[in-house]
């Protein structure tokens, strides 16, 4: 069985070109899942014919967890995408009769919007950050944040930047690994590009950083972690007072994504600014604010041809453009737009 995963782990790298994350999140669903079965079994060795309809239903609904706990819907779910993939690969190329998680359905997920900050939220987030770190961490943090949110990063893209990757004159990052293992380049924006300027001043004292190709490092050094991340993000969540939300680094591409929405970007723009593949992803983002829906459904009282309760402001018909997506550009004055969040 552990030669069957390995052959299929290869298939998903070479062949698919999933992403790391999601090959090793497969690697370790499946090896667990062979223990399972091992014990299950009460034998040191099986085989992928040995798993039956059962095996693949209680490993789904329990994790191999000899207590028999409970998890949640999307943690079952990510299991069952695991065996149904490495079993139809294994009937596909005929190396198994049967597909034990044929009928097997996904467990239903409440949705819900995606945490998010807005603009003036993002900005007292920064101030925090500045408070609360030393000029280093802080200067690090924000550059990370700032790329984030105004360039709608994921954070295992921002986070495998190189320094050679990073052209500010031409407000750019050259070939970025998005999800599905694709390279493109990905504007960015005055306020991203003098957050990385600041940054790049602190980052020689950092150790090892001379050695180091990465943008983001940790204080030993090395590429800065998702991990490490999450912890120092949450902290300063906390600071700014705003624990009630559900907010995750990943909030802050969701949140540039939920800014630009509501300066009046068009949908297909933002997918782009995001690399989404389908539409259906971005719609997500189309929860406009209390106010908003108010004036929309108001106009619905109104004669056809009358004008609206609130003058349209021509900044959001301006052609999308790295200075026009400067998130934080607020003020009428401003031309072209150097802030953003």
């Amino acid at each position: 069985m552990d030669a069957g995963i390995r052959e299929y782990l290869d298939h998903l790298v070479l062949d698919r070109e999933r992403a790391p994350n999601t090959t090793d999140r497969y690697a370790m669903l499946l090896e667990r899942f062979a223990a399972f079965v091992r014990r299950d079994l009460g034998r040191p060795a099986v085989v992928p014919a040995d798993v039956d309809r059962r095996m693949a239903e209680l490993f789904i609904r329990h994790g191999g967890s000899v207590d028999g706990a409970h998890h949640a819907p999307s943690t079952r779910n990510v299991r069952l995408a695991a065996l149904r993939g490495w079993f139809r690969y294994l009937v596909t190329t005929g190396r198994l009769d049967r597909d034990p998680t044929v009928g097997l359905l996904s467990a239903k997920v409440k949705a819900h919007s995606p945490g998010y900050v807005t603009e003036e939220e993002f900005e007292h987030l920064c101030a925090v950050v500045a408070a609360h770190a030393t000029e280093s961490y802080a200067a690090r943090d924000e550059a990370l944040f700032k790329v984030m949110m105004n360039c709608g990063l994921r954070i295992s893209e921002a986070l495998s930047l190189d320094i050679a990757q990073v052209d500010i004159e031409a407000l750019c990052f050259h070939g970025v690994m998005r999800k599905g293992r694709t390279r493109e380049d990905v504007v960015m924006n005055r306020a991203a590009a003098d957050a990385i300027r600041r940054w790049l001043l602190y980052r020689p004292g950092y150790k090892s950083a001379a050695a180091s190709g990465a943008l983001f490092l940790s204080d030993r050094g090395r590429r800065w972690s998702a991990r490490a991340v999450q912890r120092s993000f949450r902290r300063y969540v906390d600071l700014a007072g705003f624990g009630h939300k559900r907010l995750t680094p990943h909030s802050l591409r969701h949140s540039c994504a939920t800014a630009l929405i509501r300066r009046g970007v068009g949908i297909e723009t933002v997918a782009d600014v995001l690399a989404h593949r389908r539409l259906d992803t971005t719609r997500i983002y189309l929860h406009l604010g209390s106010q908003r829906k108010l004036e929309a459904v108001a106009l619905l009282g109104t004669k056809p041809g009358a004008k609206s309760l609130k003058r349209r402001n021509p900044r959001l018909t301006r052609p999308i453009t790295p200075e026009t997506i400067a998130l934080g550009s607020a003020g009428k004055d401003a031309s072209p737009p150097t802030r953003g969040y």
